[in-house]
């Protein structure tokens, strides 16, 4: 079963829907995880196993590429459109990018969610 860490700058009514799509997901807000900064949620992503999904493309991306440097896997960073699409049109994508095997590819890079062409790293780069 796959699970997604939800940051603060994701509504929590992603969450909802996720979850009305079968997906199991936890909204930093909501948890313990509310005051937490970027390489904090990385961490307990890396100690849960989940996905993180988030807007926050500076800090993530700087970490991410800190964390392949250190030779430190992670599950994978999904990142949303600045604008995103309603909570429900988003977690249909999700689901659909899970389903087609996401996680796998997204393994120690960042996934970008592109309306509704899917999931997919922005021009070619993780």
């Amino acid at each position: 079963m796959i699970w997604l860490l939800l940051d603060r700058t994701v509504p929590v009514a992603l969450r909802v829907a996720l979850e009305g799509e079968g997906i199991r997901a936890i909204h930093a807000g909501e948890e313990e995880l509310a005051t937490a900064d970027a390489r904090r949620l990385l961490e307990s992503a890396i100690e849960d196993e989940c996905l993180l999904v988030t807007r926050n493309y500076g800090d993530f991306t700087r970490l991410a590429e800190a964390f392949r440097h250190a030779g430190r896997s992670f599950p994978g960073i999904v990142f949303l459109p600045p604008d995103p699409a309603p909570p429900a049109e988003s977690a249909a994508a999700i689901r659909a990018w899970l389903e087609a095997g996401g996680p796998r590819e997204a393994r120690d890079t960042c996934a970008w969610l592109a309306g509704e062409r899917g999931l997919a790293p922005p021009g070619g780069a993780s």
